[in-house]
């Protein structure tokens, strides 16, 4: 029986998960919800039973830092998903699915003390044989499959641009204090050097790149944000002269006065007050009215035989928790499939297989589109 663990099942993201990846499963499957409230967990068991018309999920209460606990509850598990912000839990919890022999995936947003944790992994995952994937997801996690995309169609890929931005109400009163704390950290080490004329540098404010998206999103400008999976992509494609992930922002005041006040109450040490703000900012000022929407797109250069072209791929969806999660269900489907991933400590957006992953994403209800247009006169 093979048996699929989604931590943080009673959150946003990980109910989610679990709904829209329990009608893939078999009857050589099963869930196994884990989190730490009973009443919210049992609901989503019987909702997810009752459409599949059999036992297929059951549920664990758990604290994650509870090892001993969690050691029980693992038990027999192939796969662990982590849809909740572990922060200083996850090199112990990384270390345990590890030593009883269980695969990874998280969809943690991408932080040095996420990278440091399971770096340190890295030869025990080799010597045991397994798979943890990481940087899950959305941003990040599509970006470089979207580059690779590319690069399978492209001879010598020489851009690979990417760009995102969202018009979403971010819900801030449902988001854990676990959740706000890793966005917290993120923003604490936002870096502002991009990858352009083949080397690293450092990108001025006032040069900042405006990009133009779809529907009610319109022209934004955009700030470039380091993911770990752009450098992998990098070393991987030498041909590549520019290569960076850019976001936009939230409005003119979140970004220049609160973010700003924000980052400088953690430095000074009040943590508990930088959150409060943070929720307060998400709640009342990043907030957008209907329509919602968020987009990422692609534009890619490089050559073809003789000519020079270029790539745009695009994918959106109004609602944030499901631009995240169906992505991560379509590498578990890669995950799942007869050719296993091989072992070690891989970005989602490195190792899934771009052609099925975005194939698989366009039979969803998110948006793919794509175009090739090209350059030579």
């Amino acid at each position: 029986m093979m048996r699929i663990a989604i931590l943080g099942a009673a959150g946003n993201a990980g109910r989610l998960l679990a709904q829209q990846l329990a009608p893939e499963l078999d009857d050589h499957a099963e869930l196994l919800l884990v989190g730490r409230r009973d009443t919210p967990l049992a609901a989503l068991c019987e909702q997810i039973n009752h459409q599949a018309g059999r036992t297929l999920a059951h549920t664990a209460c758990a604290d994650f830092s509870d090892l001993p606990r969690m050691r029980t509850v693992l038990a027999g598990t192939q796969l662990v998903v982590v849809t909740a912000a572990l922060g200083e839990h996850t090199a112990p919890l990384a270390a345990l699915v590890l030593e009883i022999g269980e695969d990874w995936l998280d969809i943690m947003l991408s932080n040095p003390a996420k990278w440091q944790a399971l770096t340190a992994l890295v030869p025990a995952m080799a010597q045991q044989g397994r798979c943890f994937i990481t940087d899950g997801g959305f941003h990040p996690g599509l970006p470089a499959a979207m580059a690779r995309w590319a690069a399978n169609r492209i001879d010598a890929l020489t851009q690979a641009e990417i760009y995102a931005a969202q018009r979403i109400d971010w819900q801030a009163s449902t988001l854990s204090d676990s959740t706000l704390a890793e966005a917290l950290d993120e923003f604490s080490v936002f870096d502002m050097h991009i990858w352009a004329h083949g080397r690293r540098r450092q990108l001025n404010l006032f040069a900042l790149p405006r990009f133009t998206l779809a529907g009610p999103i319109g022209q934004k400008t955009c700030t470039p944000m380091p993911l770990g999976e752009m450098q992998a992509l990098i070393d991987a494609i030498p041909t590549l002269q520019r290569a960076n992930f850019y976001i936009a922002g939230f409005s003119p005041v979140c970004d220049w006065l609160l973010l700003p006040a924000i980052v400088m109450l953690t430095r000074c040490g009040a943590r508990t007050l930088a959150l409060r703000t943070l929720r307060h900012m998400l709640t009342h000022r990043a907030s957008s009215p209907p329509p919602h929407q968020l987009e990422i797109t692609l534009m890619a250069e490089g050559r073809v035989a003789k000519d020079n072209v270029s790539m745009v791929l695009s994918l959106s969806g109004s609602d944030p928790y499901l631009i995240t999660v169906l992505p991560a269900i379509a590498c578990i489907r890669q995950w799942l499939s007869d050719a296993p991933f091989p072992p070690g400590l891989h970005h989602q957006g490195m190792i899934v297989e771009p052609e099925r992953f975005f194939s698989d994403l366009h039979h969803t209800t998110l948006t793919l589109s794509s175009r090739v247009t090209s350059l030579t006169e």
